[in-house]
């Protein structure tokens, strides 16, 4: 008997930087299918307010502060709710066919059972300052099986403490900045760092499993 696919709702359980990467995919797949998905229930414009919302919110919260900390978790709630109400719509176009649901970004039900393991290793594989002042270039290969690529800038060396599945500036005094994108991403640039400073790099890549396993540092001067 096969079984009839549904939109999963695991997304809303994902971390704040996987549903950012999430938010990024559902919007770049239903606006490539929009033959399928032709008036979205929350317009693709009012996805992306929301990812952003939610992005501002996260990199002000990581600056420390209750309040700030607050906003974000109000900023996650919307994004729930927009998103939610997106999964529903897609449900309805896609009337249980998994390849329908696959093509907006969502997982399926029938998808969420499969196996599923952590990203392989990601590797930085080029690191040079740009011509300015605290700012790097970062080129790295892509982790087989992952969502999205999380670039680690410490001050030193010291290995990143990782809390229930989660990598956060409270337990790692050297972390100086996170910077995540997606998958389909090869390079970045990362600017806002202290000048005239040696830092190192790494990377790890992540999906709805988890993390993988974070690349040794890799040593930068920037300018």
């Amino acid at each position: 008997m096969t079984r009839i696919a549904s939109v999963s709702k695991a997304f809303k359980g994902l971390s704040i930087p996987e549903k950012i990467i999430f938010g990024e995919r559902v919007q770049s797949q239903i606006s490539l299918s929009d033959t399928i998905f032709i008036t979205p229930l929350i317009p693709i414009a009012e996805l992306k307010i929301l990812n952003n919302n939610l992005i501002a919110a996260a990199s002000n919260a990581a600056d420390g502060g209750h309040g700030l900390t607050l906003e974000m978790y109000e900023a996650e709630k919307l994004w729930n709710v927009g998103f939610n109400e997106e999964a529903d719509y897609v449900n309805q176009i896609a009337k249980g066919k998994e390849a329908i649901i696959t093509k907006s970004g969502y997982l399926s039900t029938v998808t969420e059972t499969s196996v599923g393991t952590v990203p392989s290793d990601t590797h930085p594989i080029i690191l040079s300052p740009l011509n300015m002042a605290g700012a790097v270039h970062a080129e790295y290969s892509h982790s087989i099986g992952c969502h999205g690529i999380a670039i680690l800038v410490c001050s030193d060396p010291t290995p990143i403490t990782i809390n229930n599945g989660q990598i956060l500036m409270a337990d790692n005094p050297n972390l100086l900045s996170v910077t995540i994108t997606s998958a389909t991403h090869t390079k970045v640039d990362i600017l806002k760092l202290p000048s005239r400073a040696d830092l190192f790099i790494s990377a790890v890549g992540f999906n709805h499993k988890g993390l993988g396993n974070i690349s040794a540092p890799v040593l930068v001067k920037t300018l």
